[in-house]
């Protein structure tokens, strides 16, 4: 196991990264450029639609730098000081404390390493208070803006060839398996224009494969539940199934999809909940409804996907007898008692197996298409693996070819060497710059 999948992808990777992608400089400025003026904009927008509150935290900076002075300040020096207090959007404590003192959210998340909670304004804790107020959807715009800008500069440093060379992390930042890079971090790149700085060497194209909901059907054969399965086999959406399940709506699922989109989204966000861990208060801020009316949905759909309680139960047997739990390769994920003990018990071990998986599944994939690649002398390369997509380099005219590779590996080859119950989908797309699916 060690040289077929370890060993293989270690080879993989220290290929990927040695090689990059291809960037675009003058694409790249304008990047840069254009995100910094959006950046700068809103956080104009954002002075003028929070004015009393941003006036708020200046007076109160104000009143402390009075106190200090040993002699009253004239107004010209009050001005003067309240010019130099403006409201910094990218200050983490400044946005906590508009936040905790002026609004009364919380802001508490718990620190597994220092195993207690502390003040936190990520982006975690803010996506829990969505729905209850529109400064944090402004906020969280103004954070992914921020972050973008941030990334450029990590980006030209990692430009030495014209070709930005991330570094994989194999076991993952979760420790799942699941790939992370770093140094820049690609994977955080988000879809839209910014990829468009990403290109293709002359002669060749972007190839993009993503594997389709991988980790819900990683789950469904995991936890062999029947209306999951039933769900990521056919051809309906899958969150408007689910939901139809547990609300035993007359409606099909087609329908549901199409006129009633917050049935979809409970859908949606109940399924991603159960496999990532959010309670009923997530849920219910989320989808911006009670807790009581949370916890009936989240009920509902526990009373419908017994397989999945079932699967759960046998992981936390697993890990009580053994101290670990297996992927759906074999690889062993060490769990301690205090994960395993600890508050989110059940919902952190659903989460290891589906994402180990589905790690497990997106690397092998990959493994055996760079097998295929190799042993053909195939002009294809691959530039980078972001989550389930992975990015290629192909020859221009041959890329219909290598889409049908990559199907055959994702959707045939690899699910019955796995013994998969439920099909896998691959979606595909080829352009001239990682911007292919806009």
């Amino acid at each position: 196991f060690f040289n077929e999948f370890y060993l293989a992808l270690t080879v993989l990777l220290a290929r990927t990264e040695y090689r990059g992608v291809q960037v675009d400089p003058a694409e790249f400025q304008a990047q840069w450029d254009k995100t910094e003026r959006e950046l700068r904009a809103w956080e104009t927008t954002l002075n003028s639609k929070y004015a009393s509150l941003v006036g708020e935290w200046v007076e109160a900076r104000v009143a402390e730098w009075k106190i200090r002075r040993t002699r009253p300040p004239s107004p010209a020096e009050v001005a003067k000081r309240q010019a130099q207090e403006a409201f910094n959007w990218r200050s983490w404590q400044q946005v906590l404390w508009l936040l905790k003192n002026k609004l009364g959210f919380p802001c508490i998340r718990w620190d597994q390493k220092k195993k207690k909670e502390v003040e936190s304004v990520d982006d975690e804790v803010l996506e829990t208070y969505k729905n209850q107020h529109p400064i944090i959807d402004d906020i969280l715009k103004h954070r992914g803006l921020a972050k973008l800008v941030g990334y450029f500069p990590q980006w030209f440093l990692a430009t030495h060839d014209s070709r930005i060379h991330t570094a994989f992390n194999e076991e993952g930042a979760s420790r799942t398996g699941r790939l992370s890079s770093s140094g820049p971090n690609l994977q955080q790149v988000p879809k839209g224009e910014s990829r468009k700085i990403m290109i293709a060497r002359p002669g060749f194209v972007l190839y993009d494969v993503d594997l389709s909901q991988i980790e819900p059907r990683i789950l469904a054969h995991r936890s062999r539940d029947q209306v999951l399965m039933r769900a990521v086999s056919g051809d309906d959406d899958l969150y408007s199934v689910l939901i139809k399940e547990a609300k035993q709506l007359t409606e099909t699922p087609t329908e549901i999809k199409a006129h009633r989109k917050e049935d979809r989204s409970q859908g949606k966000v109940l399924l991603l909940s159960k496999m990532y861990g959010a309670g009923v208060l997530n849920i219910a801020k989320q989808l911006g409804i009670t807790t009581d009316e949370a916890r009936d949905l989240k009920d509902r759909l526990d009373r419908v996907t017994p397989g999945i309680q079932e699967h759960t139960k046998n992981l936390i047997t697993q890990v009580e007898q053994e101290g670990r739990i297996e992927t759906i390769l074999g690889r062993k994920l060490w769990i301690s008692r205090e994960e395993l003990f600890g508050k989110k018990r059940h919902i952190n071990l659903l989460n290891y197996d589906t994402q180990g998986s589905a790690g497990d599944f997106n690397s092998w994939c990959h493994i055996l298409i760079d097998r295929w690649i190799t042993k053909n002398r195939f002009p294809a390369y691959l530039n980078l693996l972001v989550h389930d997509e992975g990015l290629y380099e192909v020859e221009a005219g041959r890329e219909k070819e290598f889409d049908n590779l990559v199907k055959y590996v994702i959707e045939e080859l690899v699910p019955k060497q796995l013994g998969l119950r439920v099909p896998v989908r691959a979606e595909s797309a080829w352009g001239d710059s990682w911007a292919i699916k806009e």
